[in-house]
C-alpha cells in the first residue's frame, strides 16, 4: 500500500507540474492521454533513451523507432543518455539512419532533471527488467513514456492509456504512437 501511495504521487505530481517546469511532449500523445499543455514548444529532441547500452536494454530496437518515426515524418531527433558495451554499435547504427541525436553520455544523478526536460516522450524497451529506474526519472519529469510487458514498472508506474502505453516490442507500433 505505502509504495504504490509513492507511485501515485510521483505520476500524480508530475503531470501537476508538467506544465510549469516541463514544457513540451507529443501533441498527438497527450491528447491521446487527456493532457492539456502546450507541451511541444521548447522540447528539442522527440525520443529519448537513458541506460545501459547493452542486449537486454534493446538499444537497437530504439534505433528502428528512430528510423520508423524519421520515415513517418520526415525527421526524428534521439536523446541518449548512458553507456556501455553497445556504444559504437548503438551510435553507429543511429548515425546510419540518418537520426539527427545528441549523445550525453553517462549524466550524474543530479543533472539528470535539465536532460529529460528536453525529451517530448521516454522510450523504455526491455527483454526483461525487474522494474526500470529510469521510467520514475522520466515520469518525474512529466514525460509519457512508452514500454513493454518484459518491464515491472508497466501496469503499476506505467498505466496504458494513462501516462504512456504498453506495447508489444513491434518498432512500428512504437513508432506511430
Amino acid at each position: 500500500m505505502f509504495g504504490t501511495t509513492i507511485i501515485f504521487f510521483i505520476i500524480f505530481s508530475s503531470f501537476l507540474l508538467s506544465d510549469v517546469i516541463f514544457k513540451n511532449a507529443n501533441v498527438e500523445v497527450l491528447n491521446a492521454l487527456n493532457i492539456k499543455s502546450d507541451f511541444l514548444k521548447n522540447k528539442k529532441f522527440n525520443i529519448m533513451f537513458a541506460g545501459q547500452f547493452i542486449e537486454r536494454k534493446l538499444p537497437l530496437f530504439f534505433c528502428d523507432i528512430a528510423w520508423n518515426i524519421k520515415q513517418m515524418s520526415g525527421s526524428c531527433s534521439a536523446l541518449i543518455i548512458g553507456d556501455g558495451p553497445m556504444k559504437n554499435i548503438f551510435l553507429n547504427r543511429l548515425e546510419k539512419y540518418g537520426i539527427d541525436f545528441y549523445y550525453a553520455g553517462f549524466i550524474q544523478q543530479q543533472e539528470l532533471p535539465k536532460y529529460y526536460s528536453k525529451a517530448k516522450i521516454f522510450l523504455f524497451p526491455t527483454l526483461n527488467d525487474p522494474w526500470g529506474i529510469v521510467v520514475n526519472e522520466a515520469c518525474a519529469a512529466g514525460l509519457p513514456i512508452i514500454t513493454c510487458n518484459n518491464a515491472g514498472c508497466s501496469d503499476e508506474l506505467v498505466q496504458n492509456n494513462a501516462n504512456g502505453y504498453i506495447l508489444p516490442l513491434k518498432a512500428e507500433i512504437w513508432a506511430k504512437k
